[in-house]
């Protein structure tokens, strides 16, 4: 935890220096800085882990990509109905969305699609967070390269959305079989 709030911290002292407040998910240059900055963070913290604990290094990717991810979903733009924002570095790839909750719209979901796997949240009133009472902030990552620190026979895949909560309906994860 203390290691995640060190990293969350520094990637968020770089985002101050570069003078960022607000970020659109579609302004190139935002993206490619984030994408850096990230990957410098998880460098740094790759590289604190030799010195440290090896075996926190894993723990702490986790953490920081929910922290991270929940600090730039709050600097989204608010004035955007929907956001989406995907980023990807050597470590991990992820997609952050912000939008609009609709009980008119049963069938609505946020879906992700990665070279080899499919995650799909339906959207449900559970979910909702933020200032407003309709607002999803959503988080889902693909870590690669992390199978021998977890012991986990594939990719490691995370959804977060802000708060621990019981779901109404469930998360769908399509995964390759790779015959083993």
């Amino acid at each position: 935890e203390k290691e995640s709030n060190y990293m969350k911290d520094a990637f968020l002292e770089d985002v101050k220096k570069a003078n960022i407040l607000k970020i659109d998910p579609n302004d190139e240059t935002t993206k490619l800085f984030i994408t850096e900055t990230l990957t410098k963070v998880l460098s740094r913290a790759k590289l604190r882990s030799k010195f440290e604990d090896v075996k926190m290094y894993p723990k702490t990717v986790l953490q920081v990509t929910e922290k991270i991810g929940n600090n730039i979903l709050e600097m989204i733009d608010p004035n955007l109905k929907e956001a989406i924002l995907i980023v990807k570095t050597e470590h991990f790839e992820l997609k952050l969305v912000k939008k609009t909750f609709s009980e008119n719209n049963s069938k609505a979901s946020t879906a992700w699609m990665t070279s080899d796997k499919e995650i799909i949240l339906p959207d449900q009133p559970e979910l909702c967070t933020g200032d407003k009472n309709n607002e999803l902030q959503i988080t889902m990552a693909t870590h690669n390269n992390m199978e021998d620190d977890l012991k986990s026979a594939g990719d490691i895949i995370t959804v977060s959305v802000n708060k621990n909560v019981n779901l109404s309906k469930p998360i769908i994860f399509l995964l390759p079989n790779n015959g083993s």
